[in-house]
Parts: structure tokens; C-alpha cells; sequence
């Protein structure tokens, strides 16, 4: 995949193959989180698994694996073929050795053959989903190249308080501290400054920001 394609392409399934071994456990299972935060508000059985993923994602040693959440999803779906998701049997039961990436094929799977709630439609489910991924990971087949010197006591103070917090209306003040630190480049800056992103745990640019070491 070409940089150009992960940013304007809408295949969860092929994105998640692309990055199957650039991307680490832990947002694997935010994008997890992240989808379960996407249709909460519709289906609000789900809204418990936003906070059980997300926890394991940042604890994984404090917290039980919650990868079988998403088999016992998956036992309510026996009927559906798995063909709607473009996905061969073999293929979809065959994902194994690496359990975070596994975990979001499937719970992409599930939520768009359950509850392709996401503003009302399937087809919109992959697209929030693309979106997702792509917040998570910015952009891996062209990444950012992300100057130690804009980690400012200021930038690092503010990026702190909008992860603990998921105060996503700081962004725009974040992207100022690290302009004032030297930043000027433009995906950084746009990606704090647009107002009409919606922003997960786990944000590229905080992540940047903090280093976290998962």
C-alpha cells in the first residue's frame, strides 16, 4: 500500500493487513476501542468494551485479555456468511500468531455484520473505521519525522492532560505549543487544529508527543 492509498482508502480489512506487523498490540486494541466508542451511542450494550479495551490496551500486564469478548460476539454471527465481509472462511478462522491484530480483524468483522450502526449505515461503519485507523496511525507509509526538540515542558504538560483527561478540545492549544517549539509541519498542525476530526485514545499526534513505549 502507497501512502496515497492509506489516505483515502476505506477497505478496514486491507488497511489492518497493512500495517499487520507496523503497528503495535496496543493500538490494535484501541482501534478495537476506538469502533465500540463509535457505535456506544446506538448500541449501548457496547459501551462497557470501550473502557475494557482501552484499559488492557494501556495495562496489558494489570488486565485480562479481553480477546474473548470477541469469540462470544462472533458465536451470535454463525449464520452470516462470512463472505459479506469479503473474508473466506479458511482466512477468517486462520488468523492466529499475533493476537491484537487478530482481535481487530475480527471485532471490524463483527461490528459491521452486528451493528453497522455507525450514522445509520454498513457502508459508513467502514468508513468511521477507516478513520479510526488512520487517527491511530497517522499515516505509516509516511510517517512524520517528529523533532525532540518541539517536547517542550509545555507541549509534553499539554499532551499529558489531553491523554489522562481526553480533553480533545485542547488540541488546537497543543498544536500551538509545538509551533511556538519550531513545529511547522503541516499534518501535525492540521490534524490538532481540525475542529471537525473526531479524536481517539491513542491520537498520532500525541503519541508523538509522549513516546509511549507500546
Amino acid at each position: 500500500m502507497t501512502a496515497h492509498e492509506w489516505d483515502t482508502c476505506t477497505d478496514i480489512a486491507e488497511m489492518l493487513d497493512s500495517v499487520r506487523d507496523r503497528a503495535t498490540d496496543r493500538k490494535f486494541y484501541l482501534f478495537v476501542a476506538g469502533c465500540y466508542r463509535a457505535v456506544s451511542q446506538s448500541a449501548p450494550q457496547y459501551a462497557p468494551l470501550v473502557e475494557t479495551y482501552e484499559r488492557y490496551a494501556e495495562n496489558p500486564k494489570d488486565h485480562v485479555a479481553p480477546a474473548s469478548i470477541v469469540g462470544n460476539i462472533l458465536q451470535a454471527i454463525t449464520s452470516v456468511p462470512l463472505l459479506a465481509f469479503g473474508l473466506k472462511t479458511s482466512e477468517f478462522f486462520a488468523l492466529s500468531g499475533n493476537p491484537a491484530y487478530a482481535t481487530a480483524r475480527r471485532a471490524a468483522f463483527a461490528l459491521n455484520i452486528l451493528h453497522p450502526y455507525f450514522e445509520g449505515a454498513a457502508t459508513q461503519s467502514v468508513v468511521v473505521q477507516a478513520d479510526i485507523l488512520r487517527e491511530l496511525l497517522g499515516n505509516p507509509f509516511e510517517p512524520v519525522e517528529f523533532d525532540p526538540r518541539w517536547r517542550t515542558e509545555t507541549a509534553l504538560g499539554l499532551a499529558h492532560g489531553i491523554h489522562d483527561d481526553q480533553a480533545w478540545d485542547r488540541m488546537p492549544i497543543l498544536a500551538d505549543a509545538l509551533q511556538d517549539a519550531g513545529c511547522e509541519d503541516e499534518r501535525i498542525l492540521t490534524h490538532c487544529r481540525d475542529a471537525g476530526h473526531k479524536h481517539h485514545r491513542g491520537c498520532w499526534v500525541i503519541d508523538e508527543v509522549l513516546e509511549p513505549t507500546s
